[in-house]
């Protein structure tokens, strides 16, 4: 029974045979297929190896062979697979492929391999293929193992269906605790539950871990708190080299494509992983809706490196989100994002706060973002959207990032809607510059709206950045509308310099409080070597503050006007020839 000198296992009576055998860490080396149909026909099925008090200790070989037919259908007790439990860091489960496997009941934990993995106990190159888990009960579900404490899942894999009433349920790992590990480890079929905390590989994960080069195929739907990769997340996290492919489906946001909710852990990192599948929010409204991450909460910080989204994210009937994002839809901690980008679709009428990289950005919220963009068709919702963030409380910095798309509309009438083609609104300092926004056009019911900008609440600059678009205005023939600019709505203190607008500006509400070509209320803000080619009749700043050395030109760039001391750079822009439109470099 040592490493040297395995036990062998030939046929389903010796496989039985090892629950007498759990008083010491045996090795056992799996040596033919071992097909339990006949073993496993009557009554509750296969019984699974040790109880609450005797787990496998031991190592589990199976040498690259398969077990077919494990069946179980037992209600009376707690966790069940073909091990009940496996406990132990030198205990190991390897080399096992199981084939057409059903497991239904009501257990607390259920698993293919184990219904529970404690102490740093490991499951390596397990497959599970043609698999039916039916659960009448709210387990920790997962189709190789039901829940985890600490240790490894690696080079894994399942396919098949999951059903359960409730409780943690995930493609490879129902509940992870512990900085569990999963490596290698991909997941298909479908997985359904009525309640919260479902992903294609992990459930829930507490306590923190990491997640690394896995993919899920999975379609999910549940309750809410649904993610491609893992439904919900307490705890430092690392995701890397990660991706979602499936549909998945909540009743109500806290839906990511790859993570649904993030609630609490000092920091998490996602690295070069990426989702295709559709994000869809079916019946009612709450906050977070992401192609990413659905709403992120760490106590420190939130990064993303290399990572994209290809998803569409709709909400269906009545359904909505305040915070939609194509990377996270509501973001509540300090995010970092670079060589991050969306190329998506959104179908979400009944959202507020869309943005096409960031939805709504709370007061805990800064950002550093360089090299992100977002290129997607349009976006309609009631309140709040823009090209790159939607609503920025918490100020940052943001470098060399840009927003490409055709329509934004914001349908309700409302003060505080902020429409526009990079940022919304942000309402704390913020340094940007190397940005542009292009975009056909950008209009509202109501509120500020701006080609970059629709209000900025704060201070900071924005310079080297322009807004290229064929209308920024209103569509209300009987809304006040409040402040318009074709670069910014409102101003409050921000200084503006080195940049340009081609959108011209249209009121057809019966009355607009501010309107500018370039600002239209700069409270004490500052606009320096700015521009526009829009001859849409307004003067350059509605209200406040004047602009200095800012013109209205026919075609673009003119070396003749006095720029000031904020000369255009051209080791910045490109194009800077007379009538052309400056562009920035690479």
């Amino acid at each position: 029974g040592s490493s040297e000198t395995p036990y062998f296992v030939y046929t389903p009576q010796q496989l039985n045979e090892i629950r007498n055998h759990l008083d010491s860490a045996y090795t056992f080396n799996q040596m033919r297929n071992i097909d339990l149909a006949d073993y496993t026909s009557a009554g509750t099925g296969w019984s699974s190896i040790g109880d609450d008090t005797n787990s496998f200790t031991g190592v589990y070989d199976g040498c690259g062979r398969t077990i077919s037919n494990l069946r179980i259908l037992d209600s009376s007790v707690y966790s069940y697979g073909l091990f009940y439990k496996i406990n132990g860091a030198s205990t190991v489960v390897k080399n096992l492929t199981f084939d057409s496997i059903s497991l239904e009941g009501t257990p607390g934990s259920i698993g293919a391999v184990t219904g529970y993995a404690e102490d740093g106990s490991a499951i390596e190159n397990c497959q599970v293929l043609s698999a039916f888990i039916k659960v009448n009960s709210s387990p920790n579900a997962g189709g190789i193992v039901g829940r985890m404490v600490g240790g490894h899942v690696a080079n894994s894999s399942f396919d098949g269906q999951i059903i359960t009433a409730g409780g943690y349920n995930g493609g490879i790992i129902g509940e992870t605790t512990n900085n569990t590990e999963v490596m290698d480890c991909l997941s298909r079929g479908s997985l359904v539950k009525p309640t919260s905390q479902a992903g294609g590989i992990i459930g829930t994960m507490n306590g923190g871990g990491s997640i690394k080069r896995c993919r899920s195929e999975m379609e999910i739907h549940a309750a809410y708190a649904v993610g491609g990769l893992v439904g919900w997340v307490s705890g430092n996290s690392t995701f890397e080299d990660c991706e979602s492919t499936g549909d998945c489906y909540s009743q109500t946001p806290f839906i990511g494509g790859l993570v649904g909710c993030v609630q609490g852990g000092d920091a998490g990192s996602f690295i070069r992983c990426h989702t295709s599948g559709k994000v869809i929010v079916t019946s009612s409204s709450s906050n977070g809706m992401g192609g990413l991450v659905g709403y992120l909460t760490y106590n420190n910080l939130a990064t993303f490196e290399d990572c994209y989204s290809v998803s569409e994210l709709i909400a269906t009937g009545t359904a909505g989100s305040t915070g939609v994002g194509g990377l996270v839809g509501y973001a509540n901690c300090k995010t970092n994002a670079y060589r991050c980008y969306f190329k998506g679709n959104f179908d979400v009428a009944n959202s507020n706060s869309v943005g096409g990289l960031l939805g709504f950005c709370s007061w805990n919220c800064s950002v550093d973002m360089e090299d992100c963009y977002a290129i997607f068709d349009s976006i309609t919702c009631k309140e709040c959207a823009a090209g790159l963030i939607a609503h920025l409380y918490g100020g940052g910095t943001i470098n060399r990032c840009f927003a490409e798309f055709n329509d934004i509309e914001g349908t309700n009438y409302a003060y505080e809607s902020l429409l526009a083609g990079f940022i919304g609104g942000v309402n704390s300092n913020l340094n940007c510059s190397k940005c542009y926004a292009k975009f056909n056009k950008i209009s509202s019911a109501g509120g500020r709206v701006g080609g970059f900008s629709g209000y900025t609440n704060c201070s900071g600059t924005i310079s080297d950045c322009y807004a290229s678009g064929n209308l920024v205005g209103s569509q209300s023939e009987s809304n006040t509308i409040y402040d318009i600019g074709g670069f910014l709505g409102y101003n409050w203190a921000m200084e503006v310099n080195n940049c340009y607008t081609t959108a011209p500006v249209q009121v057809v509400a019966p009355a607009s409080y501010y309107t500018g070509a370039l600002i239209g209320e700069n409270n004490d803000g500052q606009i320096y070597s700015s521009f526009t080619t829009a001859s849409s009749g307004y003067e350059h700043i509605g209200t406040g503050n004047p602009a200095t050395n800012c013109y209205t030109l026919t075609s673009g760039y003119d070396s003749t006007k006095d720029w000031g001391s904020y000369t255009w750079n051209p080791e910045v822009w490109d194009n800077l020839t007379d009538g052309s439109l400056p562009t920035l470099k690479n």
